[in-house]
């Protein structure tokens, strides 16, 4: 009676826990995903200004940004950062604010650090 007692409990809080973690992971406002999953779902929706504000993760966090059409916030953001992604991210942004010989140089920078990097070739 006692070993059926326990299998009852298990399989009742098995339950509760996975309909929790299903509800959870169709709630924005899940407390099991990181705050850059969470920032990544509203990136995804389009609603890059508040995935901007919870990226953690600097490199989205510029990306978010570029995507907002915050271009000059976001090319400080890759300005911080000595990576062919970053140096190329902050190369389109400085493109669209009309910035291209710094644009051109990022690219190289890009370039340089990823050498034959087809879409930092096609940009420069």
């Amino acid at each position: 009676m006692k070993k059926l007692q326990s299998n009852a409990v298990f399989w009742v809080l098995s339950l509760v826990v996975m309909a929790a973690a299903a509800y959870c992971l169709t709630n924005d406002r899940c407390t099991l995903l990181t705050p850059d999953q969470q920032a990544y779902q509203r990136y995804v929706a389009g609603d890059y200004q508040a995935a901007a504000a919870g990226f953690a993760d600097p490199m989205w966090h510029g990306t978010a940004l570029f995507r907002q059409g915050e271009f000059e916030r976001s090319a400080d953001v890759f300005a911080g950062y000595d990576s062919a992604e970053a140096a190329f991210n902050q190369g389109n942004a400085l493109v669209m604010l009309g910035k291209y010989g710094e644009a051109l140089s990022r690219y190289d920078r890009a370039l340089s650090l990823k050498p034959g990097w087809d879409a930092a070739l096609a940009a420069n």
